[in-house]
């Protein structure tokens, strides 16, 4: 994850991610090969081959609205108490599921695909918001959608 200007960019795993799973919005940021570049554009005749070299790179906003709007893949970000009971410090995690958000989402509800657990909190809303976005990623991927 990059920060510049108080917007954070996914990280170059998840620009990688992005472009195998069809990512293919116009953004500002992007990675050329593994610097990366906050405000520019990439041209290539044809981003999702495999000859550009280039990587785009969104905010995590802008990943996260295209999984929502392309792959109806809602990401939410819950607030946690408590999160580790050494240091008593609250935090982030996410889930993520499919089609409009329903909110109560638990374990045994089958529209969401996966619930992390208290080893996937985090200290910053914004690692957890691209920890969910890389789940996801990776899920699609795995699935080959």
């Amino acid at each position: 994850m990059k920060v510049i200007n108080h917007e954070y960019y996914v990280s170059l795993e998840v620009a990688k991610l992005l472009k195998e799973a069809g990512f293919d919005w116009e953004c500002r940021g992007y990675f050329d090969g593994i610097e990366f570049h906050p405000n520019g554009s990439v041209e290539c005749t044809n981003y999702n081959s495999n000859t550009c070299k280039y990587l785009k790179a969104p905010t995590l906003d802008v990943a996260q609205r295209w999984l929502r709007e392309v792959k109806g893949i809602y990401i939410g970000i819950v607030a946690i108490e408590n999160k580790r009971a050494v240091t008593n410090s609250d935090g982030w995690t996410f889930h993520y599921e499919y089609g409009k958000p329903i909110f109560d989402c638990d374990i045994q509800n089958e529209r969401c695909e996966t619930i992390s657990t208290l080893d996937d909190s985090f200290d910053i809303y914004e690692e957890a918001q691209e920890s969910g976005i890389k789940k996801a990623l990776e899920m699609i991927l795995k699935k080959g959608e």
